[in-house]
């Protein structure tokens, strides 16, 4: 159940789908990469402008429709993971990577998880939007 509706007046955020990773981990099933919603946030997206998604806020990891983990990046912001070797060296051994190593070529972040967010909880709005079957959307 939702705890409001999201409305981001004052600030820059990307939303993530992170739908099946976010439910397998919330009923306990353990997958090599995905041990957190942090994890489930931070990597593996398909960034188009690196640039803009820099610009960003916070990260907002939704689970139909509803936002359930926010990051906040450091300062390096989103990284293409096969021109990184800390991320590469990171995730080298997760089990998406070993199933699918095309996704090297997608980007990730590093930073922390922000337990105490006002958005976590909140329903996406149709205007921003977010579509489940877009894995990534800015509101800006």
């Amino acid at each position: 159940m939702a705890n409001g509706i999201f409305d981001s007046k004052n600030g820059k955020v990307i939303f993530v789908c992170i739908n099946k990773s976010y439910e397998k981990l919330s009923k306990g099933i353990k997958i090599k990469g995905r041990e957190s919603p942090y994890d489930c946030v931070r990597k593996y997206w398909p960034i188009k402008d690196v640039e803009k998604a820099n610009e960003a806020d916070f990260i907002l990891g939704v689970c139909h429709k509803e936002i359930v983990a926010v990051c906040k990046m450091d300062e390096r912001g989103w990284r293409k993971i096969s021109e990184d070797s800390q991320l590469m060296n990171g995730f080298k051994n997760d089990a998406e990577i070993i199933e699918c190593p095309s996704l090297l070529s997608r980007y990730a972040f590093s930073g922390e998880i922000v337990d105490d967010s006002p958005y976590l909880g909140m329903e996406i709005p149709i205007e921003y939007g977010f579509n489940q079957s877009r894995t990534v959307t800015y509101n800006y």
